[in-house]
């Protein structure tokens, strides 16, 4: 089932040829130009490309130090990999109901499923849109005190984790 139609002219093209003449497919300076394009968009010092967005989920939760009995808060409308990923360094995926308006996470399930042991929460745009940051502001859990203080602004990018750590998947659906 085809969810969309890439909307491409010659540019793209061109742009394809002149990476295929450097001798690079999977670094060199267009990836570098990138990089840099993205750590200015989202005000980081850094941005690294992955091979995928299962990679860069995976380093994130190795990177926060998600370990075996961890719970990550995952939207249950989300790519397995994001659940996968978890389950990857022994933490406990734990789904959160997503909200039928926006498909990403429902901010009343996801505060009801903070426990002690929550360590991380990737709230999935679903199709490029924002879930509701609600979860973020007016608790009063100790947990939301210590680790989510710093996502109280909301991003226009953000995938994966607690802080600045963000997994930007580039998929021709997304728009």
């Amino acid at each position: 089932m085809r969810l969309c139609v890439p909307d491409t002219d010659g540019r793209e093209v061109e742009e394809i040829a002149k990476v295929l003449s450097t001798g690079y497919l999977t670094q060199g300076p267009k990836v570098e130009e990138f990089e840099r394009m993205v750590a200015e968009l989202i005000g980081s010092r850094y941005a690294f490309a992955m091979s995928s967005c299962t990679t860069a989920l995976h380093l994130s939760l190795v990177v926060l130090g998600i370990a075996a009995g961890d719970e990550v808060l995952i939207a249950d409308f989300a790519f397995p990999a994001t659940a996968n990923v978890a389950v990857q360094q022994g933490a406990i995926p734990v789904f959160v109901d997503i909200d039928l308006d926006t498909y990403t996470m429902n901010a009343d399930d996801l505060l009801s499923k903070i426990t002690k042991r929550t360590k991380a929460i990737m709230p999935v745009h679903a199709f490029a849109c924002a879930p509701s940051y609600k979860w973020q502001r007016n608790t009063t859990s100790p947990l939301w005190k210590t680790q989510l203080a710093p996502l109280a602004q909301p991003t226009t990018v953000s995938i994966a984790g607690i802080s600045a750590l963000w997994a930007v998947s580039v998929f021709i659906r997304e728009k």
